[in-house]
């Protein structure tokens, strides 16, 4: 096998896993490709369902606090941040609930004074929407 031939295997073993996730409909376009959503985003979730953000490398903690923001139709929501799956899953659940009927916007600060990785780099910025469940 020459070297190129070598080179290029080697590559598609280390994108496969990537690969995988988009064609599964893992990964979402609206998301980094260091992160994927467990939801499909624009989908509808009930009203006590949690946001999960996951990603490739584990987060800092200690960057979270202030970079997470949800708004429901434009009015800001009270939340609960969590890192679940020793870092590498951000979960964001409403205070009391999410308002029925509502779009949600989430949105994930990256940059220089957002979120970074535990190995000292800052994530981009995730933006995500989501559809509330009406009553009835």
């Amino acid at each position: 096998m020459s070297l190129r031939k070598l080179k290029n295997s080697k590559m598609l073993i280390a994108f496969l896993p990537l690969i995988l996730l988009v064609s599964c409909g893992g990964v979402s376009v609206g998301l980094p490709s260091t992160a994927f959503s467990s939801v499909k985003i624009g989908s509808k979730i009930s009203k006590e369902d949690p946001i999960k953000v996951s990603f490739l490398s584990r987060l800092d903690g200690s960057t979270i606090i202030g970079n997470v923001t949800v708004f429901a139709d434009g009015e800001v929501v009270e939340i609960l941040v969590d890192l679940e799956d020793n870092g590498y899953t951000l979960v964001v659940s409403p205070m009391k609930e999410w308002p029925t009927g509502s779009r949600l916007a989430l949105t994930i600060r990256g940059g220089k004074n957002g979120v970074w990785f535990a190995r000292g780099f800052p994530i981009e910025t995730v933006n995500l929407y989501y559809f509330v469940e009406s009553e009835g």
